[in-house]
Formats: structure tokens, sequence, C-alpha cells
């Protein structure tokens, strides 16, 4: 549905808004494939969660576990979307989060070679 209401939501938002919902994109199958390697490498026994905030969370359950970490990523989708402008610092916060995220999962890569060799 994001997709058919795509041309509608950034026809009057330029470039920048357009840029943004990509990165959004992005942020959220890194946010997936966080949370997977995360979950897989705990019941294998081969990390620890290192976040203490999120580390609160799995212990009260992968529910809660989830519903904390798809929190931030989706209210972000409604102030790209909806606000009158998506300024430099809104664009430039996105590619920090997506760049955190990005060496999340270098160490997760790092983690796993390490566990399979």
């Amino acid at each position: 549905m994001l997709v058919v209401n795509q041309t509608v939501l950034l026809k009057g938002g330029g470039e920048m808004r357009k840029k943004a919902l990509y990165l959004w994109i992005v942020i959220f199958v890194l946010n997936a494939a966080d949370m997977g390697l995360t979950f897989y490498g705990l019941q294998k026994g081969a990390i620890t969660e290192g976040n203490p905030l999120m580390l609160f969370f799995l212990k009260k359950g992968i529910a809660e576990a989830l519903i904390f970490k798809y929190a931030g990523v989706i209210i972000l989708l409604p102030l790209i979307l909806f606000m009158t402008k998506v300024t430099k610092l809104i664009y430039t916060m996105l590619w920090i989060v997506a760049g955190v995220l990005g060496i999340v999962l270098l160490m997760h890569a790092h983690w796993l070679f390490l566990f399979f060799t």
C-alpha cells in the first residue's frame, strides 16, 4: 500500500523526502537483520546483548523486544512522509542511524565468522 501511495505522499516533498523514504527502508531492513542475527546469536550462545536497554526488553520477552526495536523505526516514517519539509538535519540523522546499524551488522558478521570457524 505504501508503494501505491508513494507518488501522492512524495509529490510535493521534493527529492530530499524521496531520498529519506528510501533511507528509511534501508534502516528498516538493517534493523530486521540486526534483530534476526541477535536472536540467532543469543539462542546459539554465541553472543550476549551489549545494549542494556535492549537486554531489559529481551528479558521481558521477544514480543516486548520487537516492539521496542521497531517503535523508533516506525515513528520515523510519518515524520518523513507527512512533515512539510524534510530538513538536512533529519536526512543526516537517518544516515547516522543507518551507519550505526551497518556497524552493528559488521559486528554480527565478525561473531558469525568466529562462531563458525
